[in-house]
């Protein structure tokens, strides 16, 4: 009776929130909606940036690396040690993850500048400017300072702004007296940022991120980085990334250097680093490229060395494979539970695989979940707690032996979202064939919640040259190809190349103009892109898909023959 109370109570308060900030609340599939009415890529970034490691010396910067900050070993909600956050508006916060109040907390789901994890605040409704203070811990030290990091805006229509002040008395928001740097409007795209804390060597200060918006969305700042300490005298490192096939300039590739440090290539494919004087091991690596790496580098004070990289395109491509939208309800307390399954029709060797999946239920950590492959192998992904903790649903949870937390449903919080380990490897599958019936499968342990299993999708890293026609390598330009087969019942799979990174959606339309599928919504990643369209719950009739990669626009007929 304890828990169906709490269930209650909880509920409500979902109902009570979600009714008076639906503008900026999840929407029907949880996905983060912007008061623009724009839903938001809740899945994590991907980058290979790095951060130099604490005490180390990064080459091209100063003596000592003296906090480098990730956020990658924290839960959402928390900070780490020794941070602290004031909340001095204590305005309300209807984002989901922020616990009512907007606050700055480690965040995830949407992307970070590296890895899946960064810091975060958000906005307050009603409309109270935000008075929010993240501070570290205090610092004392000596010679040249510098205080470097990432920050984005979350929705471009609304642009955040906050501050870097300096404290040499306490900690407490009074006495950040000395303002260092006001950052406006500050872009959607992740920007670093650098400020010059030397004047405050010598003596004790403490350091805080404010943020001070009104009315806009959602600040993320990621990958910070405090430096002191006397620079050496420097060389150059610099040169270009480019394509091996095509000698296009590869936009956003990683350039690092062995033992600390990395930057990314700019719109011309264009990196520089100023290193000490000495010998570096550099490799570049660029998603869809094969790594490269140069060993033996030499450095002159003073001198500049060129070092280019050409990129041999990578011979394998991931294929997405969506199942039906339709839900398939979970029973209450059965040990046999529910099964939703999606047939992949491609004869792929499994060299990598992941899952996304889509829960609704009003007590998920009730549920085991598992993934069944055509030939029998199951792998367990979640399981059940004994404590059974509180919350709801599951949205674009990707289950990734390479995410970098394992999912366990005591130490994370509902509703989940963002990249986890599976409870057991899904590396089990790797060697064998995609062909087949897939299966998800819900367990419900526990009586009194209910709910149902929406979209899944099987993400499979296989060999470039079984795709078909189109070939290997990076496309050229963005390109739409024809569906195949067309006409079809009940799958077909439509095919799109994208030659750089960008944020994209593949949508499908009936004959009145009406969205029937989302089939992807998010980062596309360059290369060669296949998606499966599965009508099974469609009528016969004339359906339009329509790919929007940036600035390109694509639409094409589909013909559903039932």
């Amino acid at each position: 009776m304890q828990r169906i109370t709490r269930l209650f109570v909880l509920t409500l308060l979902l109902i009570v929130v979600g009714a008076a900030f639906a503008g900026k609340a999840r929407g029907p599939e949880a996905s983060l909606v912007s008061k623009s009415g724009e839903v938001h890529n809740i899945s994590p970034g991907v980058s290979a940036f790095r951060l130099p490691e604490v005490g180390s010396r990064r080459p091209g910067s100063l003596d000592e690396v003296i906090i480098s900050e990730d956020f990658e070993d924290y839960a959402n909600g928390s900070l780490p040690p020794g941070w602290t956050q004031v909340d001095v508006d204590n305005g309300s916060c209807p984002v989901t993850g922020f616990g009512g109040f907007s606050r700055w907390i480690v965040f995830s789901g949407i992307p970070a500048h590296s890895g899946t994890k960064f810091v975060a605040n958000a906005y307050n409704a009603p409309p109270v400017p935000n008075n929010d203070w993240l501070i570290l811990p205090q610092q004392n030290l000596t010679g040249e300072i510098t205080l470097s990091y990432w920050a984005a805006s979350q929705d471009p229509s609304y642009l955040e702004t906050f501050e870097i002040r300096v404290s040499t008395t306490g900690s407490t928001p009074a006495d950040f007296t000395n303002l260092v740097s006001t950052h406006v409007d500050v872009p959607s795209t992740y920007t670093q940022y650098t400020d010059d804390l030397s004047a405050y060597a010598g003596s004790p200060f403490y350091i805080a991120f404010h943020y001070t918006s009104v009315d806009e969305f959602i600040l993320k700042v990621d990958d910070i980085l405090l430096e002191a300490g006397e620079a050496a005298p420097t060389g150059t490192i610099s040169g270009t990334v480019t394509n091996f096939e095509t000698s296009a300039p590869i936009v956003g590739a990683t350039v690092e250097i062995e033992g600390g440090g990395s930057t990314e290539t700019d719109a011309n494919g264009a990196y520089s680093f100023d290193v000490p004087a000495g010998t570096y091991t550099l490799t570049a690596s660029a998603q869809s490229f094969e790594d490269e790496t140069i060993a033996g580098v030499e450095v002159v004070v003073e001198q500049t060395t060129t070092v280019d990289f050409a990129l041999v395109p990578s011979s394998t491509v991931t294929t997405d494979y969506p199942s039906a939208a339709t839900p398939v309800n979970i029973p209450d307390q059965s040990p046999t539970g529910a099964n939703k399954t999606m047939t992949i029709t491609d004869d792929f060797l499994i060299e990598d695989l992941d899952v996304t999946v889509n829960i609704t239920h009003t007590w998920v950590s009730d549920l085991d979940l598992y993934l069944i492959s055509p030939w029998g192998d199951t792998v367990q992904l979640a399981e059940d707690p004994t404590t059974f903790p509180p919350g709801a649903n599951m949205t674009n949870c990707r289950f990734d032996d390479e995410a970098a937390v394992a999912f366990n449903y005591e130490t994370l919080t509902a509703p989940f979202t963002g990249s986890w380990q599976p409870f057991e490897e899904l590396g089990a599958f790797e060697g064998f064939t995609t062909q087949g019936i897939w299966t998800l499968r819900a367990v419900d342990n526990e009586q009194a919640d209910v709910g149902s299993i929406g979209v899944f999708i099987v993400h499979v890293l296989h060999e470039a040259s079984a795709v078909g026609p189109r070939g290997e390598g990076i496309p050229t330009g963005f390109a739409m190809h024809e569906a195949f087969p067309n006409p079809f019942n009940p799958s077909t799979r439509i095919d799109f190349d994208v030659p750089a990174t960008t944020n994209g959606e593949l949508k499908i339309y009936n004959s009145l103009g009406q969205e029937v599928a989302t089939l992807v919504s998010g980062q596309l990643a360059t290369g060669l892109h296949s998606v499966y369209f599965d009508a099974s719950a469609l009528t016969s009739g004339i359906y339009f898909a329509q790919l929007r990669a940036g600035s390109f626009v694509a639409t094409q007929k589909l013909v559903l023959m039932k």
